[in-house]
């Protein structure tokens, strides 16, 4: 009688292994590209929600004061020869007490100064004061897309700008001061002796009473509240010290203008720089962008929001949708 014996089990040859292998590469290289969608989709959401929450905030200011909120506080009568020493607070610290931020706004800070003689004293709270307020993580003013989020920075000025050594967190969002004057270098988030010509404000810029420069009320809008812009992203692909600081209150860090150059909308600091064009770097620190495939988000004046795209005629659609009452007719698909 013949005894068999059970055969053992088969192994995996080597070419059965590299198959297998190859087939779940292949399934993963499927199924990357979806996961990623997927998440900046997610991304996109909670950055439009962060943008629908500041313009609650926005709107909850202007009802409790009777304007919008100031871009910052310009301060000409401190013993000081330069801009920056002299702009204090900004729109996000403004309305933190309506992003239930209250305990964090008592934080700041509070100085008086004396304005001129004739004028009562400006109170203001002078965000440079207080190192530990301006470098707080707000979830509110980070877009998950950008690649800044979450870092203390000295934020990249000339010497004399603001003293060294001074560190803020990083936001992505500016507010819309307006279309800055390129050729003569003015522009609506500071005062260099004349603002820009023309009706060429954004509905957030700079406030300094003894100039006359007061916050604007929602029915100074002309344009409509639907096609004016109030707030939206910033971020930088290179050169991180020139991104956007949710609580500097100098010039450009948390306020943004339209210059009617596509440059701006490149959300790359360094390469809107390289591109060139009129006003040199001017334009490129107070540019908008994001991390976004093609779009940039925007809150309008009425609440919603916008996403625009990167390719949107620079020169002239998105100034128009950057004032407050240049009387432009804005074609609703842009």
């Amino acid at each position: 009688m013949t005894i068999r014996l059970p055969r053992g089990r088969r192994a995996f040859t080597l070419i059965e292994l590299l198959v297998v292998i190859a087939i779940i590469a292949i399934l993963i290289g499927l199924l990357l590209p979806a996961v990623q969608k997927v998440r900046e989709a997610a991304a996109r959401i909670k950055c439009v929600n962060n943008l629908k929450q500041l313009g609650l905030a926005i709107h909850g200011y202007h009802d409790a004061n009777g304007t919008l909120p100031h871009g910052s506080i310009l301060d000409l009568t401190q013993q000081t020869p330069t801009i920056g020493q002299r702009q204090h607070s900004n729109w996000a610290i403004a309305v933190l007490p309506f992003v239930e931020q209250g305990a964090l706004s008592a934080k700041i800070q509070a100085v008086t100064r004396n304005n001129c003689v004739g004028l009562p004293p400006d109170d203001y709270n002078d965000a440079n004061a207080s190192q530990g307020f301006v470098q707080q993580y707000l979830p509110l003013h980070v877009c998950p897309s950008d690649i800044n989020a979450n870092k203390i920075l000295e934020p990249e000025s000339k010497a004399g700008d603001d003293p060294a050594g001074r560190m803020f967190m990083t936001g992505s969002y500016r507010a819309v001061c307006g279309v800055g004057d390129v050729t003569n270098n003015k522009w609506w988030d500071t005062y260099d002796g004349a603002t820009p010509a023309g009706n060429l404000k954004g509905p957030i810029h700079v406030q300094s009473r003894a100039l006359g420069l007061k916050g604007e009320t929602m029915l100074a809008i002309q344009d409509g509240t639907s096609n004016t812009f109030m707030v939206g992203e910033y971020t930088t692909a290179t050169h991180e010290r020139r991104a956007t600081f949710w609580a500097r209150a100098y010039t450009s860090y948390s306020m943004g203008s339209a210059s009617g150059q596509a440059r701006t909308l490149l959300g790359d600091y360094d390469k809107c720089v390289a591109v060139g064009g009129t006003g040199g770097d001017n334009p490129c620190k107070r540019s908008f962008g994001s991390q976004h495939t093609g779009v940039i988000n925007f809150l309008a004046g009425d609440g919603s929001t916008k996403s625009i795209r990167t390719t949107i005629d620079a020169v002239t659609v998105f100034p128009a949708l950057c004032t407050i009452a240049g009387g432009e007719v804005v074609a609703a698909d842009y």
